[in-house]
């Protein structure tokens, strides 16, 4: 920048700027040029720009009567600003007063705007700056620096800056909550004060940062009380009281320290409510419904709906259902139509009501012709039943067959075929008959057969029963044989033999023929079975005999290969179960159970020396006796 002095035209340099001037000015118009505009915060040069400062509740002042804003020019607008806002949107300015010809924008924020609305002076809105405040709402703000701009804006001298440096020490005033309590009887002690009673108030001290700490207090004095529990409960229920389980009626107390610390007693009662219960009695006739609790019942028996009572409980509501039995009446006939009588139909008195179907009301009543007489009775609980009888005066005509015996000794039997005309049910001796039953039984001779219908009546069947076939056995009683000499049974029969069973099986070669082989060791009695084939049987014994056996054995044997006595053998031989032979000095020398039957005089494969043995055999007799024989025996060579 260069002034020029126009009577001598001489062009000295003033200033630099960092900005090239877009006109030039006469003194008049401006007295300083652009380079000299000042912004100065302390004309008075005895303040230190910066605020050290505690943010409580109340805003912070940025200028006061030793930080202004002293420009030595006038200017267009200005901007003030938050540059480095370390609690972020928790900070910002606020600008307060009324100036209608400075527009205000941006108030309550971190930057704000002061424009002229056109012939605004700068010193209008350097009026309204002692009113601007820092807020921080965070709960505890960031300790450290802070720069807050002062930016002036002219169209011609452009943009000037001051900043003012903001150093947050401490926090901000807070609120908080005290909450004491107590028994009834005793203090607590706040600030210095004693308390014995509930109240609530509030105190203002000082924080740990030297702002405002208002505090609400509460104090309560809990009651050492009494309080009294009841509980009903249904039968079948139960309560969990102080870790105990409880189902009965019962009262008790429990001293216990309640959630307060101070004593409490509590006084418990169980009340146990019985399930009420009705009962309703019911009784229908068989075949009929009884409707009960939405169902219908028709078989006796006790049945429940369970309903909620007043109290809570069931409620049980019992049916007690029975079934009668329907009468069956019985129609009783006295007299025979056809003799060309009457019949006295009867039934028991013990019914309450009779109504038969020609119109009748009592028990009885007479029949003069024939044809179905039907009755219905009701009994003393209601219920009906009903019967009829057929009467006729024709008497049955049974078609039959006589079966008769095949054998002698059998009997015959009566097999009726069909039974037409009469009234059934039909008898004979009492016993009811029916088309196609067979009766038995019936003796060789003339036998007669009354056959009586319901209406009684009745018709005579006259039979003969001839006797049956004889199956002619001829079997000996008894026979003599000896032991081991088998013989074949003698059997004779007059009949074609369809099935013959001898028993028992000892001794024989088979139990199912006609004429078997016998050979038993002792005397034994056998019974045969001999069917023919007409199916008759014939059953009869024979005693075969055998005379009692007893063992032979050698006194001496020479086995010296001349094909006599060469072996040492007791007899019979199958008798013979075992055979020891020792020699002089008592030792074995044979033993038949090795598979041998006597001993060849032989030990160990050699032939045995001349002498005298000793024998030990054990034998059973006929009888089935086990029986033991010793003695010597001579090898002779």
């Amino acid at each position: 920048m260069y002034k020029l002095d126009i009577p001598s035209l001489e062009l000295t340099q003033h200033c630099t700027m960092p900005f090239k001037p877009m006109s030039a000015a006469f003194e008049g118009e401006n007295t300083l040029p652009p380079c000299d505009w000042l912004l100065d915060l302390d004309t008075q040069n005895d303040t230190t720009l910066v605020r050290y400062d505690t943010i409580c509740s109340d805003a912070l002042h940025i200028l006061d009567e030793d930080i202004l804003l002293t420009p030595n020019l006038e200017f267009d607008s200005l901007v003030i600003q938050i540059t480095n806002p370390l609690d972020g949107m928790a900070e910002s300015l606020t600008l307060s007063g009324d100036d209608s010809e400075v527009s205000l924008r941006g108030n309550d924020s971190q930057r704000i705007v002061l424009a002229s609305t056109g012939f605004t002076k700068g010193s209008q809105m350097l009026a309204l700056l002692p009113n601007l405040t820092y807020i921080n709402s965070a709960s505890i703000p960031t300790i450290g620096w802070r720069y807050i701009d002062v930016i002036l804006y002219h169209p011609f001298h452009g943009e000037l800056t001051a900043r003012i440096a903001l150093y947050i020490s401490s926090g901000n005033n807070d609120e908080s909550r005290y909450e004491a309590q107590s028994c009834e009887g005793t203090s607590i002690e706040v600030a210095g004060l004693s308390y014995r009673r509930d109240t609530i108030f509030q105190l203002l001290l000082a924080n740990q940062f030297g702002c405002d700490s208002l505090v609400q207090v509460q104090l309560n004095f809990a009651d050492t009380f009494a309080q009294q529990f009841s509980y009903q409960l249904c039968s079948g229920e139960d309560i969990m009281i102080a870790d105990q389980v409880i189902g009965v009626d019962t009262n008790f107390t429990l001293n216990l320290q309640s959630i307060t610390g101070c004593d409490s007693t509590l006084y418990y009662e169980v009340i146990i409510e019985e399930a009420l219960s009705s009962t309703v009695e019911a009784s229908i006739c068989a075949g009929e419904a009884y409707p009960f609790a939405g169902e219908v019942y028709n078989t006796a028996g006790t049945y429940v709906d369970t309903l909620q009572a007043s109290n809570g409980c069931d409620s049980l509501h019992f049916l007690e259902l029975t079934v009668n039995p329907l009468p069956t009446p019985n129609i009783e006939t006295n007299g025979n139509l056809c003799q060309g009588a009457t019949v006295e139909l009867t039934t028991a008195t013990m019914y309450a009501n009779y109504q038969w179907d020609n119109g009748s009301t009592a028990s009885s009543v007479i029949a003069t012709d024939a044809g179905t007489y039907g009755l219905a009775v009701t009994d003393s609980n209601g219920c009906s039943g009903t019967t009829s009888v057929e009467l006729s005066n024709t008497p049955p005509v049974i078609i039959y067959e006589i079966l008769q015996p095949n054998c002698t000794g059998e009997t015959g039997t009566l097999l009726i075929e069909e039974i037409n005309e009469g009234t059934p049910p039909y008898s004979i001796a009492g016993q009811v008959i029916e088309a196609g039953q067979l009766i038995p039984g019936f003796t060789e001779g003339i036998h007669e057969v009354i056959v009586t219908s319901s209406d009684q009546c009745e018709t005579s069947i006259r039979f003969t029963v001839f006797p049956g076939e004889v199956l002619e056995v001829e079997l000996l009683p008894s026979i003599d044989i000896e032991v081991g000499q088998p013989i074949q049974m003698p059997i004779f029969t007059n009949n074609a033999v369809t099935n013959v069973l001898w028993s028992p099986a000892n001794g024989l070669s088979c139990t199912d023929c006609l004429m078997p082989t016998v050979n038993p060791l002792v005397t034994t009695i056998y019974e045969v079975v001999v069917t023919d084939d007409q199916g008759c049987e014939w059953v009869g014994t024979i005693e075969v005999k055998v005379p009692e056996v007893t063992l032979y054995v050698p006194n001496a044997f020479s086995p010296n290969l001349d094909n006599i006595n060469e072996i040492f053998i007791a007899y019979p031989t199958e008798l013979v179960e075992s055979i020891w032979i020792y020699d002089r000095w008592g030792a074995q020398v044979f033993l038949s159970e090795e598979g041998t039957i006597g001993w060849g005089g032989r030990i160990n494969g050699k032939p045995a020396a001349e002498g005298v043995y000793v024998y030990i055999i054990e034998w059973s007799d006929t009888g089935g006796v086990t029986r033991v024989a010793s003695g010597e025996v001579t090898l002779i060579r």
